[in-house]
């Protein structure tokens, strides 16, 4: 029997799609032929699975009664479980129900507020003198650019801060 035999039939097998007559010249090739490297671990396997002088396991005195009744227990529990759980789930419904309530009225609040404000007028020209306004616009633009920093620099000791944090967790998990 070639090797692409082989393998097809080893594939066959472990699917469980082989039958008898196809067991036995499997059988019978890994055990009569030189096998490539690749398939000698399968044919190991194959004779070890279809020796004749396997042991049968014993199996325990009173395993089926002691199944059964495990299995009868757990069926009388199901019921509450299932119950409870129909509560759960009537309680989601009726929050789900309650939220889009609460986010419809706060919509609704919200557009009636908006047609109550007035649209301020656009303002004028406050400055007359470019050089006034120039100077005016570079104070402005200094602050925000000293905020901006300072924000930056909040938010860099806050990220040293979460990194030490990660470590410590990261050190517990390990554990």
């Amino acid at each position: 029997m070639k090797v692409d035999e082989v393998e097809r039939l080893l594939a066959a097998y472990y699917e469980g799609a082989t039958d008898e007559h196809e067991e036995k010249r499997l059988k019978e090739a890994l055990l009569s032929q030189d096998l490539p490297e690749h398939l000698e671990p399968d044919g190991r396997l194959l004779v070890a699975l279809e020796a004749e002088n396997m042991e049968e396991i014993p199996v325990p005195a009173g395993l089926e009664e002691r199944l059964s009744c495990l299995i009868d227990r757990k069926d009388e529990e199901a019921p509450h479980f299932l119950r409870r759980n129909r509560v759960r789930r009537n309680w989601r419904w009726v929050a789900g129900i309650a939220a889009t309530f609460l986010l419809l009225t706060v919509i609704g609040w919200g557009v009636s507020t908006m047609d109550k404000q007035t649209v301020p007028p656009t303002p004028l020209d406050t400055f007359s003198d470019p050089q006034e306004a120039y100077q005016v616009l570079q104070a402005t633009l200094s602050e925000m650019s000293s905020n901006w920093r300072a924000g930056l620099e909040q938010m860099q000791e806050v990220q040293l801060q979460m990194n030490v944090v990660q470590k410590e967790v990261k050190q517990e998990l390990s554990k």
